[in-house]
């Protein structure tokens, strides 16, 4: 007897009185489990195609860590089970994070002199936990059983596995159909208050606790959005918050362990992101993020603007200073100071666990000083300082025995927040807490109004909306989940993120109904400046624009309708408006197509004898396709969009994925 039990929409575990098997692996599947009470099985299925609509479903690296760490005791072996391919790619991942282990990629970064200690300090850490179980990689083919205890496992397909055990039969098809919700439900957050200087908590917890999200900040320097690390749900997180992640121009790296470094679906916000992080992370980074999107590495480094953080250098961007530090990690890990008042202080071995380290000569006498002297910086008015415990991080125990003036400036993080002593002066990181440095709110008025909304409409509109529109414009309020009526006006987003009715989300700057009413909702407090279309409609007339913003609206709409396109944004889509064009075709009318994606209303067969049925979305390397009634066709060119998105999704939409 086999019983199935969903975990999340990615993931079940069949179980029977001999075995149980886990398919699929998203990357918090640890806190649900712990938040479950569920043990980890010792058999994980991998599905083929990694990343699926943001979320990499096959992150073993936490299970993996919980198996080796928590469960050896009484067990020797996990067995880690998927089609050849994947478990290639599997073990380019894990050797990043663990490359000690039998049979994983040994990473790059091992052999380079600047980076080979940390092999010494994970050796170091691993004794102190002696581990007695070993992962095992198990390849099979498609059609081929294998057999766990007394359940039958059999891959049926690209992401699809049949359980089998006696007359029960049990089918999981790995494959998404939509984005997933999050298993732990993003609570209602207020937009953040416009700030030049400060914090904003998205989360303190790590790979193992439940219901905190993973360890991540955004620092606010000089207005700027600066990403620190990411976890699973940041996208959700942020978008509760009221942030759209295009608005993020920085991205910091600390490391490569996964509750810190999964920030692929932040990739897929539009454009390339700049990341600073050292070249051994950045390295790391780039080699584990191919392996789960299944590209060349040359290939996400083309989505990637990369700026080097050297250790103790100064890097300036923004009007804004970066100084790296290294940290005593697993993996090759860095703190960081943003400008002189915020000090991350990095994954990193602290108090007795490291004068251990020094006694036993593994690190130097200075090594011990600087990193012991972190929460006690005298130039910081904020210090993100890890908490998690020995002997990877430091004991709060440890923390608690520094003075008031020290603890009150430590924002932890790593450690569940119910074993943060309340009567102390501690920081506790509750997702969205904000802590204002320096205030910069300031009110719309017509003087400020085009830095705010600097967006395609104004940039071509020039100085006339200003006269004329904000004139009798209105700033308003929306609460989480309100549902936002735009029949005779158009709205645009001051602060927070709304959403139509196909999912797609709009963030600060864009425009909502610029042509017509449009279903859409608040997924945030949001604020919207509502002015009147009319108004708009008319000055785009008078500057001869209207026929150019209203082909871009039409596409707008169609590709809200494509899943594998609705991550283009409203920026991107006037930028390649001309590459997007609506054809008509008549019954058993036959037309060419040469790299185009498109989308029909009628059934239609192609020249190398593929039917291809109405309204699905397809790539058309080069083919003629004769139309079985009269059509309407989307033709989308898209060459003109590989200068503007990262080539990454780029491949992954000429591929068909779903993402």
């Amino acid at each position: 007897m086999i019983k199935e039990q969903k975990l999340t929409a990615s993931c079940y575990i069949i179980s029977s009185d001999k075995a149980s098997v886990m398919f699929g692996c998203p990357s918090d599947i640890i806190k649900v489990l712990n938040a479950k009470h569920i043990k980890c099985p010792e058999n994980i299925i991998l599905p083929d195609s990694f990343f699926q609509y943001g979320l990499n479903i096959a992150a073993t690296e936490f299970p993996v860590a919980n198996f080796l760490y928590g469960q050896s005791a009484s067990k020797t072996k996990m067995n880690i089970i998927g089609g050849k391919d994947a478990i290639e790619r599997q073990k380019i991942i894990l050797g990043e994070t663990f490359p000690f282990l039998r049979h994983v990629k040994r990473p790059l970064w091992t052999k380079d002199a600047r980076t080979y200690k940390y092999l010494t300090y994970e050796k170091f850490i691993r004794s102190k936990k002696p581990i007695k179980s070993d992962i095992n990689f198990i390849a099979v083919s498609e059609g081929e059983n294998f057999f766990i205890g007394d359940i039958c496992v059999q891959k049926t397909g690209k992401n699809k596995f049949k359980a089998i055990s006696l007359n029960q039969e049990i089918n999981i098809d790995l494959t998404l159909d939509c984005p997933p919700i999050p298993y732990f439900q993003i609570p209602t957050l207020k937009p953040l208050p416009h700030m030049k200087t400060g914090i904003v908590v998205i989360g303190v917890g790590n790979g193992f606790s439940p219901y905190e999200e993973n360890s991540s900040l955004i620092v606010f320097s000089d207005y700027i959005p600066i990403a620190i690390d990411g976890s699973a749900n940041q996208r959700n997180c942020l978008e509760a918050l009221g942030i759209s992640a295009q608005s993020i121009p920085i991205f910091v790296l600390t490391h490569n362990h996964d509750d810190h470094s999964c920030i692929l679906d932040l990739i897929f916000s539009g454009k390339s992101i700049h990341l600073l992080t050292t070249r051994q992370i950045y390295e790391s980074f780039i080699r584990k993020s191919a392996a789960i999107l299944n590209v060349k590495p040359s290939v996400c480094k083309k989505s990637v603007k990369f700026t080097e953080l050297i250790p103790d250098k100064t890097v300036k961007l923004y009007n804004t200073t970066f100084k790296a530090h290294e940290t005593i990690h697993s993996i090759p890990c860095i703190g960081i100071r943003i400008g002189e008042k915020i000090l991350i202080s990095g994954d990193t071995v602290w108090g007795t666990t490291l004068l251990e380290m020094r006694r036993q000569g593994i690190i130097s006498e200075s090594e011990y000083r600087r990193i012991n002297a972190i929460p006690k910086d005298s130039k910081a008015q904020f210090i993100f300082m890890d908490a998690g415990g020995a002997p990877v991080h430091p004991q709060i125990e440890e923390l608690s025995g520094l003075s008031a003036q020290y603890k009150a400036k430590l924002i932890l993080n790593h450690i569940s927040l119910n074993k943060i002593p309340k009567d102390e002066n501690f920081i506790p990181g509750l997702l969205g807490q904000t802590l204002v440095i320096e205030s910069g709110y300031k009110p719309i008025s017509i003087e400020n109004a085009s830095d705010i909304f600097s967006n395609f409409l104004f940039d071509k509109l020039g100085k006339t909306w200003e006269k004329i529109c904000l004139a009798e414009s209105v700033l308003r309020k929306y609460s989480r989940l309100q549902r936002i009526d735009l029949s005779s006006k158009i709205g645009i987003i001051a602060n927070g993120t709304i959403e139509d009715k196909h999912g797609r989300t709009l963030g600060i700057g864009d425009i909502a109904g610029l042509l017509g009413s449009e279903a859409y909702r608040a997924i945030s407090e949001t604020s919207l400046l509502l002015i009147n279309r009319r108004l708009i409609l008319e000055c785009l007339r008078h500057e001869h624009l209207l026929e150019t913003f209203e082909h871009a609206a039409k596409a707008e709409r169609a590709i809200s309708e494509m899943p594998i396109l609705r991550r283009l944004t409203q920026t991107q889509i006037f930028k390649n408006r001309k590459a997007i064009k609506f054809l008509t075709a008549a019954k058993g009318e036959v037309v060419p197509f040469q790299n185009q994606i498109i989308k029909s209303t009628s059934l239609c067969k192609s020249d190398r004898g593929q039917t291809i049925l109405p309204n699905s979305v397809i790539y058309i390397k080069n083919a003629k396709l004769t139309f079985e009634n009269e059509a309407k066709i989307v033709s989308i060119n898209f060459d003109g969009f590989k200068k503007t998105i990262p080539s990454v999704l780029t491949k992954k939409i000429l591929e068909g994925e779903i993402l």
